[in-house]
């Protein structure tokens, strides 16, 4: 057992040959607090709280350290055409890329975000109101939680990507995001990291005619059409994305925040180049066992303190590798920038009753972005890790925000394929 033991720390180098191999049983280890029980790891972490920033000058890009890599990124979007059995549907899609460090592209704002996300239709919460007030109203569901100087503080922060930047050569793997409002502003900063650590990212959404939001549709046949024509236009996307020679079109992640779960949950079914699937809170498994899901890729699965409604509990049906991390200090809106971590750094303590505030939100997401990213480099490795290999590695990229992790590894599994 000691030398078994001894075997939890090599795998934390993922250079190592070959996945951890164990025994049926159990396995642990006091000094980590490891514990494995018939292939399920748990790892529970103490809270380490730290100094809070909050805003009182200019941000950042984005305020903090998000762990950014070596590329520049560029950000560009375009209007699409899709041809359905309902008509023609205009799909906008917005990329974020490496982009080349001498293109000498102009630096966009916070505020170059949020109107792209409002010309689109994404936020309904601003229909009707000054900007200011509007991108107060977006984060929080109140036009008066941050002064107008304070919003407008915001809107002016620059970001890291650039507008129409020369991207670099490539190829470059592929992150898809599953359909969702308000992805092209709320999941921004995430965006830009992996775009950093050499990922092209993309988001659609349909602009003409709009879909109605997924929780609107009453009908389960309404809703399954909805998922459908979601679906569709990720396919398009995809077709588009594989003409660019920049784009690793055959190499893809398909990742999903809230209810874009269902979405990126049949995009998988029917796309054979989605590798793997990375879910944020979102519903990827449905709630009835009659509604079928064949998960044909891996999943790397993360989820708030309230698992209820997000399939949580109905992993063990899954027949494929999953691995799903529990961060257990967030709530639901905590899961994107806009709702949790916005607030937190422009210093107000006013957010949507499914989101926290504060250091919480701070810490959390910056957390968030460092799981995801190391999951998205994992995944598309020529060898991946075996999904305890994985839980391990996503441990780490936690540092200390509490979590617990549970992983569908067995003994005998290898690699994630």
């Amino acid at each position: 057992m000691d030398r078994l033991a001894h075997r939890v720390d090599e795998v934390r180098d993922l250079r190592s040959a070959g996945p951890l191999k164990m025994k049926r049983g159990r396995m642990y280890k006091r000094r980590t607090g490891y514990f494995v029980r018939a292939g399920i790891l748990s790892v529970a972490l103490l809270a380490c709280v730290g100094q809070t920033r909050m805003a009182g000058g200019q941000l950042g890009p984005w305020e903090g350290d998000f762990s950014f890599g070596p590329h520049p990124v560029g950000f560009r979007t375009a209007a699409l055409t899709r041809t359905s059995s309902e008509g023609p549907r205009q799909i906008a899609l917005s990329i974020w890329y490496p982009a080349d460090a001498s293109s000498g592209a102009q630096s966009l704002r916070v505020r170059d975000y949020f109107r792209s996300a409002v010309l689109e239709g994404q936020l309904s919460e601003t229909t009707g109101l000054a900007e200011e007030p509007a991108f107060a109203a977006a984060m929080t569901g109140s036009a008066t939680a941050l002064s107008p100087e304070r919003a407008r503080t915001g809107l002016d922060a620059p970001v890291l990507a650039r507008a129409d930047a020369a991207p670099e050569p490539g190829p470059y793997p592929l992150v898809l995001w599953s359909s969702r409002h308000a992805t092209v502003l709320a999941q921004a900063p995430l965006s830009e990291v992996l775009a950093s650590h050499g990922f092209v990212v993309a988001t659609v959404w349909s602009s003409s005619p709009p879909l109605a939001f997924l929780w609107e549709e009453k009908a389960r046949e309404e809703k399954l059409a909805t998922i459908q024509a979601h679906t569709g236009d990720l396919e398009q996307a995809l077709r588009e994305l594989r003409r660019n020679p920049a784009v690793d079109g055959d190499n893809v992640i398909g990742l999903a925040w809230s209810y874009g779960g269902q979405t990126v949950a049949r995009l998988q079914e029917v796309e054979p180049r989605v590798r793997a699937i990375v879910a944020l809170d979102a519903n990827v498994v449905p709630a009835r066992p009659e509604e079928s899901l064949e998960l044909k890729r891996p999943l790397v699965y993360l989820v708030g303190r309230d698992t209820s409604g997000r399939g949580f509990d109905r992993l063990q049906r899954l027949t494929k590798p999953w691995t799903a991390i529990r961060l257990t200090e967030l709530a639901h809106g905590n899961f994107n920038a806009l709702e949790g971590y916005l607030p937190a750094v422009l210093g107000t303590d006013t957010v949507y009753s499914w989101s926290l505030g504060g250091e919480v939100a701070r810490d959390g997401y910056r957390a968030l972005v460092r799981v995801v990213t190391s999951a998205a480099q994992a995944l598309v490795r020529e060898e991946p890790p075996s999904m305890l290999q994985l839980a391990m590695l996503l441990e780490d990229a936690a540092g200390a925000t509490p979590i617990q992790v549970l992983t569908s590894a067995t003994p005998n599994e290898g690699a994630v394929q």
